[in-house]
């Protein structure tokens, strides 16, 4: 029984099996597409290798990566989590691969993990004494293929955007070596410098960032309350509507969930009758209730939505 267990394990899809990443913030719209299929992207929902993040217009999400560290996604990003590998063994990395099309992402991530080793040892009369020590065990690799650009780091805090004009590297803490599909090549070894491609050109030299663009960069990824945020531990709802008919509520929950709000089908009782509820949910604020509401209420020509808590 246990090898036919392990033989079946063994079919199925990798995906299936282990989560490289988790969505523990979404400012709606936003999708994940897994094995060919676009969701919605919802708080807690488990990213795996191969799968594609998209936000559109207002667009931002923020995952937390197996691996420790922390990827945000600006609007209108399109990013694929290309190879997410744990490392193996004492002395291994961790592995980051990621495609970025075009958007404006930002990776941040201890340069190394911190391990606690327990040690214990002997004394006289047999007593033991135990100390704790921690040291650094695991590095981590991140590559980035970001449209023209290659960057590779040991971790750090970088932050990344291509568009049509340009490709842009940005470090803020760490080390980040960027090299272009023309093979020339740039180190960034100092805090606040960026280095930029136009359009068909080859890197620029590098630069310091100004203060005014590096709170303008950080922005774009940020997740901003009262901008439709949904969060893992949110609290807030918006109901779409009531229906006594489930296809009906189907048939709007489809409309709904392809433009990236995360909708769903609650069972409910109204007047003792048996319902059906179509909400929005784990929305972090009133604020970002009412956002969601209104958004709804327009491009859906709806006159049925409500906030709720």
């Amino acid at each position: 029984m246990k090898y036919w267990l392990l033989a079946v394990l063994a079919l199925i899809s990798p995906s299936l099996l282990a989560a490289v990443a988790v969505v523990d913030g979404v400012q709606m719209p936003a999708w994940a597409e897994q094995d060919g299929l676009k969701i919605p992207l919802t708080p807690g929902l488990r990213l795996h290798n191969s799968d594609i993040v998209s936000t559109g217009d207002s667009g931002r999400a923020e995952l937390k990566l197996e691996e420790g560290g922390t990827l945000k996604l600006g609007e209108n990003t399109h990013l694929s989590l290309d190879n997410l590998a744990p490392a193996r063994g004492h002395d291994a990395r961790y592995r980051v691969a990621l495609e970025v099309d075009h958007g404006a992402f930002r990776y941040t991530g201890n340069t190394a993990i911190r391990k606690t080793v327990i040690i214990k040892k002997l004394k006289k009369g047999s007593k033991k004494i135990t100390r704790r020590e921690t040291v650094e065990a695991r590095a981590r690799i991140v590559n980035v293929h970001l449209g023209s650009v290659n960057a590779s780091s040991a971790g750090g805090d970088i932050w990344c955007k291509a568009n049509d004009d340009r490709d842009l590297v940005a470090l803020f803490r760490g080390h980040v070596d960027v090299a272009h599909d023309d093979a020339s090549k740039v180190s960034l070894t100092r805090a606040g410098t960026s280095v930029d491609a136009l359009s068909g050109g080859s890197l620029n030299a590098p630069r310091s960032v100004p203060a005014s663009d590096k709170d303008s960069w950080l922005s774009e990824t940020d997740l901003i309350t009262g901008r439709g945020i949904a969060t893992r531990k949110g609290q807030w709802k918006v109901n779409v509507g009531t229906f006594t008919e489930g296809a009906e509520a189907n048939q709007l929950k489809h409309k709904i969930t392809d433009e990236g709000y995360a909708v769903e089908l609650v069972p409910a009782t109204v007047d003792g009758r048996a319902q059906t509820r179509l909400q929005v949910t784990h929305l972090k604020t009133s604020a970002d209730a009412q956002v969601i509401a209104q958004r709804l209420s327009k491009e859906f020509d709806l006159d049925t939505v409500t906030v709720m808590h």
